[in-house]
């Protein structure tokens, strides 16, 4: 028996480009991505243009370093704030609060 052409266990959603309402994995075959890339996408809640968003390993790596800096900065001042309050005499110590740069 053939199988029918709208099964029911597929996800079908609008196509961004055209507006057209079509399964994830036609829509995916259409503008040249991974059909599994885009299912994944879209249960991580990635909705729109971002499904078929061609996949940049380069940028993503960038992003990921970006983050991995900004963590890193955050975690030194946050230490440095700290550290630098315990070696202050009481005299100077609201100076150090007064800076804005408290433990958060």
């Amino acid at each position: 028996m053939r199988k029918p052409a709208y099964r029911h266990n597929g996800i079908y959603i609008d196509d961004p480009v055209t507006g057209v309402k079509t399964s994830l994995s036609a829509m995916a075959k259409r503008h040249g991505v991974s059909p599994y890339m885009v299912t994944k996408r879209y249960h991580a809640g990635v909705r729109g243009a971002a499904l078929i968003e061609p996949y940049n390993p380069a940028q993503l790596f960038e992003e990921h370093l970006a983050r991995q800096r900004a963590e890193a900065e955050k975690r030194e001042r946050i230490f440095w704030t700290n550290t630098w309050g315990l070696a202050c005499p009481m005299s100077r110590l609201g100076d150090v609060l007064n800076r804005g740069e408290g433990a958060q």
